[in-house]
């Protein structure tokens, strides 16, 4: 009877022990994802606040450039948005007005919340490239 009731003991902990698995596996496998995504945005910030550093300090050619990098390592970054619109700031800047019109119009659809700063620097543009009636 000793035995038998170690027989039990062992399947009942092993049934515990398969059940505790199933549950937790996907917790932890989602604090694996959390973890991932959350390591993804914070390079994503760093990335970001890199170009508008250069951006800040009015290097405008290097901040094109890791703006322009950044969209294209980070498409699905919030921060994409006002990365878009810091590049092509620095567009202006440069006096790349054609530039700065196409890539804006382009990107107005997604531009969300910053779709009022993309139609003034679109309009300042327009108005750089003398088009008064389009500005």
């Amino acid at each position: 009877m000793k035995l038998f009731n170690q027989a039990i003991l062992s399947l009942w902990s092993l049934v515990i022990l398969a059940v505790t698995l199933f549950f937790l596996l996907p917790q932890v496998a989602g604090q694996s994802e959390d973890k991932d995504k959350l390591q993804k945005e914070v390079r994503a910030r760093l990335v970001f606040d890199v170009a508008k550093g250069f951006f800040i300090v009015e290097n405008y050619k290097s901040a094109i450039d890791r703006l322009e990098a950044f969209s294209k390592l980070y498409p699905e970054s919030p921060l994409r948005v006002e990365a878009i619109l810091l590049e092509n700031q620095a567009r202006f800047k440069l006096g790349q007005f054609e530039g700065v019109v196409a890539e804006l119009n382009t990107s107005l659809a997604v531009a969300g919340a910053w779709a009022d700063r993309y139609l003034f620097w679109i309009g300042e543009a327009q108005f750089a490239l003398g088009h008064f009636t389009k500005a």
